[in-house]
């Protein structure tokens, strides 16, 4: 955890560009949970500001967690004190010299009911927030109470606008672990870390809020940079469950760490369950998958959807149910195909082209994954016209040149180069693999070369390129053995996990083993489903490495897969402990945060990494499950 480490500014320059701030610094909530609550505005209000920031140049000490027995005796002195029984205070110790306070939440069924901040140690400041939460809670729903969210604040530092450090304090990577407090007068409003996770909110969302309330409000630009202060802090987080029996668990950003020795097979084959189940239970009973669910709100957005991902999600669901072989997870998958079909297959007037068209649409790479999931479907002989027809489309915007057309409908639309084509391989290295087509080869290497070529330009090379060519090539690859599939597979992967997966260079412990790269945000932000579909395509690296013993490379490539699980171990949502908030906790579990704290589950965050775990899960031995390199 950082602190700061320049020298604040007079608020008159530091706060005069907050109002910029707040709809720059941290890019809009992609979601919204529940609505401010009425008691205490999070959660001082009437209170006296701090009197002084701890010295930004001194570095403080390391946070103090509550051991097992004082997590035990916290979990029963909750318990005790909703009961209206008495108990002595736990024996929390400080958690560090200087300004403290603690938060408490008490929620029932992942809804808020009440909640409270006071200021000063644990040792004094719990009871008194835990008090006052109860007490805000309505008289018909103390009954309901299952859990309490204990945050206890430290290193609160000012936060003044030099030299990037607002930017840098409040950044999005912090959220879930930092809070803010705003002050003005004798008036502070309090934003807990897992207020912002609650409500999947960001620091700027905040800031605005709370420049609507009462005390601030009437406040212009000028009076507002000048009379205002803004300080960061950070939180010990403690979940306390309720039943069936008192427990006090320490959390990380609303979650909990996981050790880089939980990376096995048999938690992987545990994770890929939970997604296998997320994605089954998410089919409705049309056959519509549903696009993102919202945990915070316990809906699904009904507006969203997107054909590319719909239909890899079908390929997913296809690539389970043969692994499982099970009657009703097979009659899911039909269900999902024939609504789909239904819904977004069109012809062209003869009936002799098929493609796949939304909203005036139709991209090659829809065209190609929905042939493709056909092809992995329980029963292809169903669809067998659609996949032809999709297959006459395809062919007919391959160029002899190697590329491809990128859009059916609208004639000569372009974008999609680093994904449509790949995408489009991907398939038709199936087919090739099965047929072993001299002409369908034929076009595909003439397509490799293009694509290549094209890759290599250095304003064209870009990550999301990687993954579905390396798929395409692998497929091909394993039925020609051929040496320039091969070198181009190890350029493009080696390129790939240097540039873009993180590990000591993370701030915090869940980022470890995510593919994102800060300095280059043109190739995207942080989020499940870019990380999952590396994965799919370092596994086929990893397992052309292996068939070739290159075994330096194989090292690399199931390091490099192996620190990915341990950062999707954090995103799954797993257990009471990371959905205290969900108040439809079994629509939540198995489930994948698009990033450490953005929750809203996206269906390509799921089925993407679980197409990659099942590869890694068929290739790797016990002793691949390493995020070290060997001593």
């Amino acid at each position: 955890m950082r602190s700061a480490s320049r020298r604040p500014q007079p608020r008159s320059r530091r706060a005069l560009n907050l109002v910029a701030w707040a709809g720059l610094v941290s890019s809009a909530a992609c979601s919204r949970g529940e609505p401010p609550r009425p008691t205490e505005d999070h959660r001082a209000e009437s209170r006296r500001a701090p009197s002084r920031a701890p010295s930004a140049r001194r570095t403080p000490a390391a946070p103090r967690e509550p051991d097992s027995d004082e997590l035990a005796h916290l979990a029963q002195f909750v318990a005790a004190t909703l009961r209206g029984e008495t108990l002595p205070s736990p024996n929390v110790e400080d958690i560090r010299p200087g300004d403290q306070g603690t938060y408490v939440s008490l929620r029932a069924t992942g809804h808020l009911v009440g909640d409270a901040w006071r200021d000063g140690p644990p040792a004094t400041a719990l009871p008194a927030a835990l008090d006052a939460a109860f007490t805000a809670v309505e008289a018909p729903q103390r009954g309901t109470i299952d859990s309490a969210i204990i945050e206890f604040a430290h290193s609160f530092a000012t936060v003044a606008d030099e030299d990037g450090q607002l930017a840098h304090e409040l950044h999005d990577a912090h959220r879930g672990v930092r809070g803010f407090s705003l002050s003005h007068g004798q008036t502070t409003h309090i934003v807990p870390p897992t207020h912002m996770l609650a409500r999947s909110t960001s620091f700027s969302d905040e800031l605005t809020r709370l420049r609507q309330q009462p005390s601030l409000a009437g406040l212009d630009d000028e009076a507002f940079a000048r009379e205002t202060q803004l300080r960061r802090f950070e939180a010990v987080q403690v979940r306390v469950g309720l039943a069936p029996d008192p427990t006090a668990a320490v959390m990380f950003r609303g979650n909990t760490v996981v050790d880089a020795s939980a990376v096995t097979q048999a938690n992987t084959q545990a994770w890929a369950e939970r997604a296998a189940a997320w994605l089954l239970q998410h089919v409705d009973g049309e056959g519509r998958m549903t696009y993102t669910w919202h945990p915070g709100r316990g809906e699904a957005d009904p507006d969203a959807n997107n054909m590319i991902r719909q239909w890899m999600a079908s390929v997913a669901l296809g690539r389970w149910a043969r692994r499982v072989q099970d009657p009703a997870v097979d009659a899911v998958v039909m269900r999902n195909l024939a609504f789909n079909l239904d819904r977004y297959y069109v012809t062209s007037p003869n009936g002799d082209l098929g493609r796949i068209e939304y909203r005036g649409r139709s991209k090659l790479g829809a065209i190609a994954l929905a042939a493709l999931a056909i092809r992995e479907c329980p029963d292809p002989p169903r669809f067998a016209l659609q996949q032809a027809a999709l297959r006459r489309q395809i062919d007919s915007m391959w160029q002899p040149d190697g590329s491809f057309t990128l859009y059916a409908v609208p004639a000569g639309r372009r974008g999609g180069m680093n994904y449509y084509p790949g995408e489009a391989l991907v398939y038709l290295g199936e087919v090739y693999h099965d047929t072993r087509d001299p002409e369908l080869l034929a076009k595909f290497m003439t397509s490799f070369r293009y694509y290549k070529s094209w890759h290599l330009k250095s304003d064209n090379r870009s990550p999301p390129f990687v993954p579905w060519h390396t798929q395409a090539y692998y497929t091909v690859w394993s039925a020609t053995q051929d040496p320039e599939l091969a070198a181009f597979i190890f350029k493009m992967n080696d390129w790939l996990i240097s540039s873009m997966q993180m590990w000591k260079n993370a701030d915090y412990p869940d980022a470890a083993g995510q593919f994102f790269n800060p300095r280059r945000r043109q190739w995207g932000r942080e989020n499940a489903s870019s990380t999952g579909v590396y994965i799919e395509g370092i596994a086929d690296a990893f397992a052309v490495a292996k068939a070739v013993g290159d075994t330096r490379r194989e090292e690399l490539y199931a390091r490099s897969l192996s620190r990915a699980l341990l950062h999707l171990y954090h995103l799954q949502i797993v257990d009471d402990i990371d959905t205290f908030y969900m108040p439809r906790a079994d629509r939540a579990i198995g489930g994948v945060r698009t990033s450490m704290y953005r929750d809203f589950i996206r269906v390509d965050n799921v089925q993407h990494n679980l197409m990659g775990i099942m590869k890694i899960l068929d290739r790797f031995d016990a002793a691949d499950y390493h995020t070290e390199p060997p001593a």
